[in-house]
């Protein structure tokens, strides 16, 4: 294996070489000869063999260089010439380029044995040419970059044999040499991997005669290639066959004369005869027979010193120095002649460059230009020089259509040729090019020939195609002006044509064409063309009905009159005509047009109807549209007369859209009315009488005025015009005409105040969609009112929804619509003006009386003082809703001027009804939404309030003292609070009638002769610690919450004084005597005050923030004894022995109580009544912070005491530890017995058992099933909890109770659920409000049995720890299952966050 760098011998010099030839005959040539070595040719041939060992020297050298241009021979010549089918086309061009204009070339394949023989009588080689094929890439000799008259310049044609060959021989006048890649001398320096250090394909090999291949016959005369061919002879054998397909491979070479193919003993002879004339085709021949003719346009375009500017940026390489140095280029067109003198059009004709291209761009015809390809030869270079050749080609075939459209036998088939745009497909980068070319050419140069005078060219875009009608042939002369932008007929394609004289064109200049046909007989032949094209179409299979379509609305019809009228507009004859009205002008069909042959069939297609009763219909509903407004008497009464008689002989149809239903009519009021806006009188039986209902005449037809007709004729006829039988309370979509001025509904009064309320454009068309149309003068008749009111009720519901959502919708004459949102039409006219009867017999506008609601707060005295709506009707009750009334517009909120007239009222009532009248007033004050003017002007005015002693004083002198720790004795300046209201409640009333507010730091306590009072103290402790047992809790959570009490009540003294007031300390005279007050640690109240215990017993609460259950068994038990209490708790089975367990601070325990009883029980029993006597029971808990949320759940079966959440909590802990769950069945917690519990769960989830498991697995379904539950849960237990106050239930996610306790304390309790119609985006699902205290919970639903991983979002984390120990987490389990839910509650989760009893899964930071 040699190495490389490593030199070898060259081949020995060869001093004596004898040549001899002897001829033989052959069959090609007679110069054909063999050769043998002969003395004699020695010094003729000595001097091309030196040549030829010279370079073989020269170029066989083994060093680095050899070695590299070796590697990069072989990597150029595969990759460049990847496929063998280039070979031919190379050997072509050598070929072509060896020619001359004085010599042209005959070339001959020859495909024999393994080898194909190519040779050509061009020029022969000389040393130039020998020096250029065995040199890379030309790099020393310039002959072809520099001569235009030859295509090649990159010097590595050639190199394509060596894909096909190893060896190949080249025998050229005295030169005969071969390149072998299996030369001894190569073969012995090859790589492993089959690789030459030397460059063998440019070494050549001087071969004598003897070593040529034997068998294959040389022309001497001529050029003659040897090529072995290697595995591809078939692959070159089927190229060269493909060659004989596709003869205008040699269309556009220079000097190649003919081609001959010898396949394997088959021959083949392809010429191109070429032709000096313009317009004489080329001709190509293939063995003796035409097959093709080409015209051939040439054009040489001087090139721009911009664009020669641009080549010389271009490398040699990739741009010759012959067309860096041009001044001229040459375009070549071949159009393609399919008979002598017709030109075809090429589908996606290929690019030359002298040799075809692998390139399609879309053109119709054989382009020819140098364009700079890759080095393969098939594809474009993207530079400025190829785009500068396709403007040209764009603007030479404009140029060269022109040419062709004046001569006389080519110019009706340039459209065939003409190519507006290159195909999509191709580079946009040329194709931009063309296209712009080709459309500023378009602009300027006329190449369409005119029918007039073929001589005469039209410009692209004036040219009209009537290829289709063909009717300015059949009418020359009809219009100029059109006519002369006719193409010729004899145009072939003309669809490409722009401009196209269709059957829409003819049918829009027909009224022109035809009122100028003044003589009959000229018109005669214009109708007789038409018909005969229409007779055309009915024999042939297609019709073309459609073709009519836009003659119908044309003048172009002759009728009876002699003048022109629409198809619409004149009608065919009958043998008998029916009468109709006089007003009205029926016109008949010219009888000249219906003597013409099938006239009959073509206006019936064109829409010309028989004359019969609906036509005659339909010209009275013309007649009415055009002047509805001006007709009389006389006309509506002939209108009916014909309209009774077509109903006595047939029937008649009457669209809804109909103008006759514009018809005025006489009413028995002597005026004219549309039909559709009268009713039919009782005389002719209406569906609903009307008539007796209304006194006033809102349009009865006046049937006495209508003679001649029959009364049941006319009844149907009224009824076929819209005239009403009944009252159309719903009328749907209402289409704004114009309207009279004495219309009762007043629509354009509503159309005026919709334009100006909603800005609405008047030129836009309306359609006003009214519901429930009333007439609401008659609204003061208490038997229409009676009607109209009964049927508003029965369809509030969807009368509530469209007024909600009512919108205008218009349009204007583009059809563009827009919607506007403007006021109901129901709406507007309730309020345009005083329609309504009240209770008091006026009429009022629906925005001057007030929903029931507001009435009914107010109680009956008070009510009967505003403006209500009368709802008594004979012995019908007919009340609106509060949502409808509100919808319509009436008032919800009492007005300044109301109020006022209220108080004044109340001053003047008896003193015993004050605290009634005034508690029912500051309800409705308290729910009005008023703004700062309107509570500014009710502080204007002097309103006097019910004060605290139960006189009258004036607001702005009254004081309202706003906290829960002062308890103040009844005074002439305080105002009174009912006891329905909380404090809450006041501060609205305050703040509103002017009434001066006492806050916590506006007062200062004084009291004199005070003393500590311990059995008072000890006495709130006794009953603290008697009530601890009834925590449901251990022992030692019950002590903590013990001590915890007692520490608390360590801070405060007792202090019992004599006298005990409240004063200002900005104003000295402002003082109130005081029954009870907690400040600075001190619980004050009067000597011997037993009746303030109920008070004291509410401020310990506030300030222990004792729960509601636990306030509620303080209010139980603090009246009776101490025997009594404990015997009250064993009644209920407590165990009162665990006051004795309870190891508190011994100044504070129980040792002084009463004997204690020692009937230990180990159940234990709730303050309310057992809600299931052999299940479960629920029991609140009681800690120390107010925690009603918590709930206890016991059961019965195991004695065992579990609650319900765990204090210490993990969200994504396994639940299973925990000591007892619901799983007996939330319903047993909730309902006394389980059948009705499930009856009322069944209210609100049908059908729980059947959930499926997609909705379980639905985050959105278990979540809101979670949260309807839990209000459900809250309702059913604070129901049982407060079994004494007052329910509301409200079904918009509110629930209510109020009342009073036992004790005599007010008690306001609200559950809101905030998410009950949509999502609030609150951080809470729930507030829980029970007098001033405020508990915010969140829901967490699943439907799996133990493990939740509940997600906390942003806002709820935020509220968590805002809110504290007022924000839950109520965790419901088992989603879905009725009969086995489980529920756990977290309060705080923020505090156990941070004291890592409640661990998240995983945290997201926004950073």
């Amino acid at each position: 294996m040699p190495k490389k760098g490593q030199n070898f011998l060259t081949p020995p010099m060869i001093d004596h070489l004898s040549i001899i030839a002897t001829c033989k005959q052959d069959d090609y040539s007679p110069n054909l000869r063999r050769y043998s070595v002969d003395g004699d040719r020695k010094r003729m041939e000595l001097k091309e063999r030196l040549h030829i060992q010279r370079l073989f020297q020269e170029r066989g050298r083994n060093d680095v260089n050899s070695t590299t241009l070796a590697n990069t021979l072989d990597k150029d010549i595969q990759t460049v010439f990847n496929s063998p089918e280039k070979l031919a086309l190379e050997l072509l061009q050598n070929a072509d380029d060896a020619g001359s204009q004085d010599q042209p070339v005959d070339v001959t394949f020859r495909l024999a044995q393994h080898y194909l023989a190519f040779s050509h009588t061009g020029k022969q080689f000389d040393e130039q040419d020998v020096d250029a094929i065995c040199d890379n890439a030309q790099q020393r000799i310039a002959t072809k970059k520099l001569d235009l008259t030859k295509t090649g310049y990159k010097g590595i044609g050639f190199k394509s044999v060596f894909v096909v060959s190893d060896c190949t021989y080249i025998i050229s006048a005295n030169y005969q040499f071969r390149f072998d890649r299996h030369y001894p001398r190569w073969k012995s320096s090859q790589y492993s991997d089959g690789t030459s250090a030397y460059p063998w394909q440019i070494i050549p090999i001087w071969t004598p005669s003897q070593q040529l291949p034997k068998d294959i016959a040389i022309d001497q005369s001529q050029v003659n290639f040897l090529i072995h061919l290697n595995q591809h002879g078939d692959t070159v054998k089927r190229h060269l066959q493909d060659m004989i397909k596709t003869p205008t491979i040699s269309l556009f070479l220079r000097h190649i004369h003919s081609i001959t193919l010898d396949i394997y003993g088959q021959i083949d002879v392809i010429r191109v005869v070429k032709s000096t004339d313009r317009y004489q085709p080329y001709q190509i021949v293939h063995n003796d027979q035409l097959i093709s003719l080409w015209l051939m346009m040439t054009d040489n375009i001087a090139i721009p010193q911009t664009v020669r500017h641009q080549m010389q940026q271009l490398s040699d390489q990739e741009c010759p120095p012959k067309l860096k140095n041009a001044s001229t280029v040459t375009i070549q067109l071949a159009y393609y002649l399919r008979q002598k003198n017709q030109l075809n059009t090429l589908d996606n004709a290929t690019l030359f460059c002298y040799l075809p291209t692998q390139l399609k761009c879309g053109l119709s015809c054989l382009v020819n230009a140098d364009f700079l390809l890759t080095a393969d030869r098939m594809q474009l270079l993207q530079n400025d020089w190829n785009r500068f050749l396709f403007r040209c080609i764009a603007r030479f075939h404009i140029a060269s259509l022109h040419q062709l459209a004046q001569h006389k036998v080519y110019r009706y088939f340039i459209l065939n040729l003409f190519t507006p745009q290159l195909q999509p497909y191709f580079a946009t980068y040329f194709k931009s090019a063309y296209d712009q070319v080709v459309k500023e050419q378009l602009n300027n140069v006329p190449f369409i020939p005119s029918q007039l005078d073929p001589n005469r060219l039209l410009l692209w875009h004036t040219a009209i195609n009537d290829h289709l009608v063909k009717f300015y042939q059949a009418f020359p002369g009809i219009d100029p002006d059109q006519e002369r932008n006719i193409a010729s007929y004899k145009l072939t394609n003309q669809s490409k044509l722009l401009l196209k004289f269709t059957w829409d064109d003819l049918a829009n200049k027909m009224e022109q064409y035809a009122s100028q046909c003044h003589q009959l007989s000229r018109y005669k032949d214009l109708i007789v063309f038409l018909i005969d094209i229409h007779r055309q179409s009915e024999s042939s299979s297609k019709r073309l009905n459609n073709r009519w379509k836009g003659f119908d609305t044309k003048r172009f019809l002759l009728a009876d009159n002699n003048q022109l009228m629409t198809s619409q507009q004149v009608y065919l004859p009958k043998d008998s005509s029916q009468k109709y009205p006089s007003m009205i002008a029926i016109r008949l069909i010219h009888p000249m047009i219906l003597k013409i042959t099938d006239s009959i069939s073509w206006l019936q297609a064109i829409g010309v109807k028989p004359i019969d009763q609906q036509c005659i219909i339909q010209e009275i509903e013309s007649m009415i549209g055009n002047a509805s407004n001006s007709l009389t008497f006389k006309v509506s009464l002939e209108v009916i007369q014909f309209l009774c008689s077509a109903v006595n002989t047939g029937m008649i149809c009457i669209k809804p859209d109909s103008n006759l239903h514009r018809l005025p009519l006489l009413t028995k009021s002597g005026t004219l009315k549309r039909a559709c806006d009268c009713y039919l009188p009782s005389s002719l039986g209406p569906q609903f009488d009307l008539e007796t209902l209304i006194t006033i005449d809102i349009g009865f037809v006046s049937i006495k005025s209508y003679t001649g007709v029959k009364s049941n004729s006319l009844k149907q006829v009224l009824l076929h015009l819209g005239v009403a039988q009944t009252i159309a309370f719903y009328c749907g979509i209402f289409i704004q005409h114009t309207t009279e001025i004495n219309n009762i509904d007043r629509f354009q009064d509503y159309q005026n105040f919709l334009s100006r309320k909603a800005g609405i454009n008047q030129q836009h068309h309306f359609t006003y969609h009214i519901a429930y149309l009333p007439y609401m003068r008659c609204l003061n008749q208490d038997s229409y009112a009676k009607l109209f009111f009964q049927h508003i009720v029965q369809h509030q519901q969807i009368l509530i929804q469209e007024l909600r959502e009512f919108k205008i919708c218009c349009h204007n004459g583009r059809k563009r619509r827009y919607n506007y949102s403007g006021q109901h039409y129901l709406h507007f006219m309730l309020n345009d003006r005083p329609c309504i009867k009240g209770t008091n017999g006026k009429l009022y506008r629906m925005h001057q009386l007030y929903i029931p609601s507001v009435i009914q707060q107010l109680g009956p005295s008070l009510g009967q003082l505003l403006p209500q709506m009368k709802t008594q009707f004979d012995n019908i009750t007919i009340e609106l809703p509060n949502e409808l009334m509100a919808a319509l517009g009436a008032r919800t909120v009492l007005t300044i001027d109301d109020i006022i007239k209220l108080f004044e009222y109340i001053t003047k009532c008896n003193r015993l009804q004050y605290f009634e009248l005034f508690s029912n007033l500051y309800k409705v004050i308290i729910n009005a939404t008023w703004n700062q003017q309107n509570t500014m002007l009710l502080h204007r005015y002097n309103t006097k309030l019910l004060a605290a002693d139960g006189t009258l004083q004036v607001a702005k002198s009254l004081y309202f003292i706003a906290t829960p720790n002062v308890y103040a004795e009844s005074h002439h300046y305080l105002l009174k609070q009912p006891n329905e209201l909380s404090v809450q409640d006041m501060l609205i009333i305050s703040d509103r009638l002017n009434v001066r507010i006492i806050k916590d730091n506006d007062y200062i306590i004084q009291c004199k002769e005070s003393k500590i009072n311990h059995n008072m103290k000890q006495f709130i402790v006794n009953l603290l610690n008697i009530v601890v047992i009834t925590v449901d809790d251990s022992k030692k959570n019950k002590r903590c919450i013990l001590t915890d009490w007692h520490r608390s009540l360590k801070k405060i003294n007792f202090m019992e004084v004599t006298q005990l007031v409240m004063k200002s300390p900005t104003d000295p005279r402002l003082h109130f005597k005081v029954k009870t007050a907690l400040t600075n640690q001190k619980l004050l109240f009067e000597a011997n005050s037993n009746n303030c215990k109920d008070r004291i017993l509410e401020m310990i609460g506030n300030y222990l923030r004792l729960s509601l259950q636990t306030m509620h068994v303080l209010g139980l038990i603090h009246g009776k004894s101490k025997a009594e209490r404990l015997e009250w708790l064993e009644e209920r089975n407590y165990n009162i022995n665990v006051i004795d367990s309870l190891k508190v601070d011994p100044q504070w325990n129980a040792s002084n109580l009463l004997q204690m009883n020692d009937s230990a029980s180990s159940r234990y029993r709730s303050l309310l009544e057992p809600l299931m006597g052999n299940d479960v029971e629920i029991i609140p808990s009681e800690v120390h912070q107010v925690d009603f949320s918590q709930v206890r759940v016991q059961s019965k079966m195991d004695g065992n005491s579990t609650r319900l959440a765990s204090p210490m909590m993990d969200l994504t802990h396994d639940h299973s530890s925990v000591r007892a769950s619901l799983r007996k069945g939330i319903l047993s917690l909730l309902c006394p017995d389980r059948n009705t519990m499930q009856e009322d769960v069944n209210r609100c989830y049908p059908n729980p058992a059947k959930v499926t498991t997609e909705q379980c697995e639905s985050n959105h379904w278990t979540g809101r099933w979670g949260e309807e539950f839990m209000y459900y849960y809250f309702q059913r237990y604070y129901q049982r909890v407060y079994s004494f106050a007052n329910q509301t239930n409200d079904t918009n996610g509110r629930f209510t109770m109020t009342g009073t306790t036992p004790t005599g304390n007010n008690l306001q309790l609200q559950v809101i659920w905030w998410n009950c119609h949509s999502e609030s985006g609150k951080p809470y699902d729930f507030e829980i409000i029970v007098n001033h205290r405020i508990i915010y919970i969140e829901v967490k639903t699943t439907y799996k049995a133990n493990l939740m991983r509940a997600k906390v979002s942003r806002n709820e984390w935020q509220a968590m720890r805002h809110y504290g120990k007022d924000y839950h987490l109520y965790c419901v389990f088992n989603a879905g299952q009725a009969n086995n839910i489980r529920i756990e509650v977290i309060s705080d989760p923020a505090s156990k966050f941070y004291q890592g009893k409640l661990n998240p899964s995983e945290m997201f930071f926004n950073i």
